[in-house]
């Protein structure tokens, strides 16, 4: 059983082949979103509530991008050549940027389903309030990969990145 395949959508491939095994959504799972929800629970989760998560933290992502840029032309105007150069400039933004684009936007299908959108939301609030206090513990410092990888906890990195990138507002 935990070596069965399954086809899933672009956007969630494993492998170049686009198969992930069961196994493989283990690991991907929450360990402590699996000791509170079902296994059925966490799979409809993962196959389209973390979509519908990832796309809500996209929103808001994109919001608190423009609430600064918008914010910056209130900076003097002899300061606004810093904040360009050395701020704005800054390659993360880039980074950013790219990984908001390479983001497909959920259907409207997804976004009526009150019972994925509430299972996507309980989940992603457990992840934010795990993370802020991971790095309360850091004094929100993450200075390498290690300290990284002990602030988002087991499993893939994209699991957490965008409410990561949130919580670092």
């Amino acid at each position: 059983m935990l070596s069965q395949k399954v086809n899933l959508p672009d956007g969630r491939k494993s492998c170049e082949l686009g198969f992930w095994n069961l196994t493989s959504k283990l690991k991907f799972a929450s360990p402590c979103f699996l000791s509170l929800y079902r296994l059925p629970s966490w799979l409809t989760y993962w196959s389209e509530g973390w979509h519908a998560s990832v796309d809500r933290y996209r929103h808001k992502i994109y919001q608190l991008l423009i609430a600064m840029h918008e914010e910056s032309e209130n900076v003097l105007p002899l300061n606004q050549v810093h904040l360009y150069n050395n701020y704005w400039s800054n390659p993360v933004f880039d980074i950013i940027d790219r990984l908001m684009r390479s983001t497909k936007p959920i259907s409207a299908d997804y976004l009526a389903d009150h019972r994925l959108m509430d299972l996507a939301r309980s989940y992603s609030e457990m992840e934010e309030k795990r993370i802020e206090a991971n790095l309360d513990h850091f004094k929100w410092v993450i200075d390498d990969s290690s300290t990284l990888r002990l602030i988002t906890g087991p499993g893939r990195i994209e699991r957490v990145s965008y409410i990561q990138i949130m919580t670092l507002e």
